[in-house]
């Protein structure tokens, strides 16, 4: 996911209705044009205002990912967070801008907890590794209570599922049972940090060695998270 977000970031393309390819999804417009086709202009183009982004692309073709080396959920904690924003903060701008500061903290803690580790490893260094936060916020009860009215609503409640084995009949299944985030089902509200080795120069796949210590580092960060 991360090589996508800097394919994003990387490829100034103005095709798509005269906005960015990473303003696209703002528009809906444009958002309709967006189909694979784009993968593909810009793998083959040659313009050098593309050249990182095919980069990118070409490591996405080889499977020459990132490393997802762990996860952390701050669903619970945030969730008590922005319902304090929402008792104190008179805008749902407010209340989102608040959010984001915790958020911004969490990361900066899950840095610290990084660093800290890295301190006593041999390969694994601090600016190998990247955290990426992750929202997933429907907004259903925020909205809510700021005009007032308490009742909190799903919005899976509403949302029929298919059988693959029965294609031609639709039916509500437990919420429990949908196989998503484990997001707060009054909520559906759900932060987490996805820590990433990033460094391409010594890939985990050619090194052994720092495989296993990646392995170990992973595990020391569990015992932080507990």
């Amino acid at each position: 996911m991360s090589l996508v977000v800097l394919i994003k970031l990387c490829a100034p393309m103005h095709f798509l209705f005269r906005y960015q390819l990473s303003e696209a999804h703002c528009h809906s417009e444009a958002l309709s044009r967006m189909t694979d086709h784009i993968f593909y202009d810009i793998l083959y183009s040659t313009e050098e205002d593309y050249e990182q982004a095919r980069e990118l692309l070409h490591r996405i073709l080889k499977r020459d990912l990132y490393k997802v080396v762990a996860y952390k959920n701050f669903s619970t904690k945030l969730l008590k967070e922005k319902e304090k924003a929402i008792e104190t903060c008179s805008s749902v701008a407010e209340i989102d801008k608040e959010v984001k500061e915790r958020i911004k903290e969490c990361k900066l803690g899950v840095e610290k907890d990084i660093k800290q580790i890295c301190e006593r490893m041999t390969y694994c260094k601090f600016e190998q590794f990247k955290v990426v936060m992750t929202k997933l916020d429907m907004g259903v009860e925020m909205e809510d209570a700021v005009r007032g009215t308490a009742e909190k609503k799903n919005p899976f409640n509403n949302i029929y599922f298919y059988d693959k084995n029965k294609l031609s009949e639709a039916r509500e299944i437990e919420w429990s049972d949908v196989p998503v985030f484990p997001v707060p089902e009054g909520s559906i509200f759900h932060v987490h940090g996805t820590v990433i080795y990033k460094d391409v120069d010594n890939p985990v796949s050619k090194n052994e060695t720092l495989k296993d210590e990646l392995e170990t580092f992973k595990a020391e960060l569990m015992k932080l998270w507990k």
